[in-house]
């Protein structure tokens, strides 16, 4: 759902894009989140997120991002924040603890992965 908009003052010059990459989605089991330094809250929530996974039985995982290179080949193109579950890319955006909690409890309740409301 991300849109590149790019105004070229070449019109030789090579057309900008994101880089073409052969995955979307993260090979771990149970919530896996890419991350960047970029928002401090991002980063400060973590720890919180965690517990209420471990609390549910639901293994995290967590990859800051530190180098262009890494945040070029992650599996998700806005690198601030993204959050998978068991593979499945969810959303983009960064969760209180108790957001994540009802999110977690909902998803484990139905077993389908679906964006939180």
């Amino acid at each position: 759902y991300f849109q590149l908009v790019a105004w070229k003052w070449n019109e030789q010059a090579a057309m900008p894009s994101f880089k073409k990459t052969e995955t979307t989605s993260s090979k771990e089991k149970g919530v896996t989140i890419y991350y960047t330094a970029q928002c401090p809250f991002a980063v400060g929530i973590l720890e919180e997120l965690r517990k209420v996974a471990e609390a549910k039985g639901v293994p995290f995982h967590a990859y800051r991002l530190t180098t262009r290179e890494a945040a070029q080949n992650a599996p998700v193109i806005w690198t601030t924040f993204g959050l998978f579950y068991q593979g499945e890319f969810i959303t983009h955006e960064i969760m209180s603890a108790n957001k994540f909690e009802k999110w977690l409890t909902e998803l484990l309740t139905h077993q389908k992965p679906r964006q939180p409301q």
